[in-house]
């Protein structure tokens, strides 16, 4: 992913030229980039092994919790196909809700996005919404874990829009959406207020599931890789086989 990054922004200067006129969707500065990659990595490495032990913990235990992965804060996902403008916004109603409505005896867990991890943290926003609502002691926030086995494990999860949700869906974990997400029906995803979902016991039909994971994967994924080497070939005589 670095390699093919630098590479954009190194013709992005060289077109410069070319194209005065042109603007960027984002950023071009790479001082910017190079800063927000080292600062990722290092909170990485500080998070990563305290995080994972929570984890294990976590699971040994047999704490019910909820688990909540947040958005990247620049995805149309959020600014475009939710109704809520950041993942402070979203955070604050799933706050809200968990703490009128869920179990008492249950937990709740932000995870960061992995992307978003060299950027502003919510950690201290999470903590000052969580004492506000009278609920510090059941609300975590983490940077790094397993993302399939945390949602899986969980009494439900709780995003706007992500291929978490798919693999929650995969292992008939219990799911509730907040945006405009693909798998957002009927079978799949919780249909009530988020308010009824912490007690609703909701979990993917079986059938339903499977059935639209297939039709999914048959009609819109070809599995190759986005940074793949330029140069591998596809082979689509064999990713083609047996589809009609």
């Amino acid at each position: 992913m670095a390699v093919h990054a630098t590479r954009h922004y190194v013709e992005l200067y060289r077109g410069r030229a070319a194209f005065p006129h042109y603007a960027h969707h984002r950023s071009t500065d790479l001082g910017e980039y190079a800063t927000y990659w080292i600062r990722s990595w290092t909170r990485k490495a500080f998070r990563h092994r305290a995080d994972l032990r929570y984890q294990k913990i976590l699971f040994r235990s047999g704490q019910p919790y909820y688990f909540v992965p947040l958005q990247l804060e620049s995805d149309s996902q959020l600014t475009a196909h939710s109704s809520f403008a950041s993942n402070q916004e979203f955070a604050s109603e799933v706050i809200r809700s968990f703490a009128s409505h869920a179990p008492a005896d249950t937990h709740l867990i932000f995870k960061q996005h992995p992307h978003s991890r060299g950027g502003h943290s919510l950690a201290d926003y999470i903590r000052d919404l969580a004492r506000s609502h009278g609920v510090e002691r059941r609300i975590f926030h983490i940077s790094e874990g397993d993302t399939p086995d945390l949602a899986e494990h969980s009494m439900g999860t709780v995003l706007i829009n992500s291929t978490v949700g798919l693999q929650a869906i995969e292992r008939r974990a219990s799911l509730m959406v907040m945006g405009d997400a693909l798998y957002n029906r009927v079978g799949l995803a919780f249909q009530g207020t988020l308010d009824a979902f912490w007690c609703a016991g909701f979990r993917p039909d079986q059938d339903t599931a499977r059935n639209f994971l297939a039709q999914l994967k048959s009609l819109t994924q070809v599995p190759v890789s986005l940074y793949g080497q330029y140069e591998s070939p596809l082979r689509w005589n064999q990713i083609l086989k047996g589809v009609s």
